[in-house]
């Protein structure tokens, strides 16, 4: 017999954490767990509560350019560049909005109940094609 049989592991209840009750530490750190996530929450509503809400069209967007498009003569390989061009400035302009604004697609709005800043995407994007650099400052 070794001297490991006869260690008394005791009763659960009387197992200690930093000489607490287990139950106690247990129950102590799940509280302590929710009091720092809801901390996080209370930092994170209130910086979406900062950020202002606008709306924008896609479908005009796109529409816009596809109309345009269709005007130009030019071959399909220089149609498809353009239009993977495009779609980047789209998708850049969108994402240098989702940085500071909630975006909602103006389909999704009813009336005019936020701003609208589909014209300045789509200037944006445009000065994007031509070379200029106006998607960062997309309505700031």
């Amino acid at each position: 017999m070794s001297d490991f049989d006869t260690i008394d592991q005791g009763k659960p209840s009387d197992r200690t954490i930093f000489g607490f009750p287990l139950p106690w530490a247990i129950v102590t750190l799940v509280m302590a767990a929710l009091f720092a996530w809801m901390c996080w929450l209370t930092v994170e509503v209130r910086e979406a509560r900062q950020r202002k809400i606008v709306s924008i069209s896609l479908s005009t967007i796109l529409g816009d350019f596809v109309q345009a498009e269709s005007a130009r003569t030019q071959s399909d390989e220089a149609m498809a560049l353009r239009t993977k061009q495009y779609l980047a400035g789209v998708e850049k302009a969108m994402t240098g909005l989702s940085d500071n604004y909630v975006v909602l697609l103006s389909e999704a709005v009813a009336g005019n109940s936020v701003p609208d800043v589909t014209p300045e995407v789509m200037h944006a994007v445009q000065s994007e094609l031509d070379g200029g650099a106006a998607i960062g400052s997309v309505a700031k």
